[in-house]
């Protein structure tokens, strides 16, 4: 669409000329009056100067459209730009955190093994106890029936001892 309409404000003129020049030298004989033929081109150069002038408008408003496109693809690009760097910024973040959440199941695990080798450690012990726990009730026994078994010693040797003297 432009290129038709630049196309067409380039020829325009030749083409205005051109007639301009035909209809000019039908109306007027220029071997008699060359004044009048050289005055009626001055309407054409204001036609020209008329025309040079809606060329550089044509060529502003171009310049125009380009400065609102270069603009818009400049907040575009901003736009994105900031996207981009709240992006990376959220990735940043997201990778901090998944860190973290590795370390804490890291330290789960390990407290997980902490205590499962607590709780055997805890059923050891306690089979420990209970073991130790049998051992001391059979040696309350074996010294009760020692001290029962003394104390019979000794009875007998006090009547021994009696029945000696008497």
């Amino acid at each position: 669409m432009k290129r038709i309409l630049l196309i067409l404000l380039i020829l325009m003129p030749i083409v205005l000329w051109t007639a301009s020049l035909l209809v000019i030298a039908q109306t007027v004989d220029f071997r008699s009056d060359s004044g009048r033929f050289g005055e009626a081109f001055g309407v054409m150069d204001a036609l020209f100067s008329g025309l040079a002038v809606c060329g550089v408008v044509y060529t502003l408003f171009l310049q125009w459209q380009e400065i609102k496109r270069t603009v818009k693809n400049q907040q575009r690009l901003e736009r994105s730009a900031h996207k981009a760097a709240l992006l990376t910024c959220l990735s940043t973040e997201l990778s901090a955190l998944n860190t973290l959440l590795s370390s804490l199941y890291e330290r789960i695990n390990g407290l997980q093994k902490i205590k499962s080798q607590a709780e055997r450690v805890g059923a050891d012990l306690l089979a420990q106890e209970q073991r130790l726990t049998a051992k001391r009730d059979s040696v309350e026994r074996d010294v009760e029936q020692l001290l029962r078994q003394i104390a019979q010693v000794k009875a007998e040797v006090y009547q021994e001892a009696e029945s000696e003297q008497r």
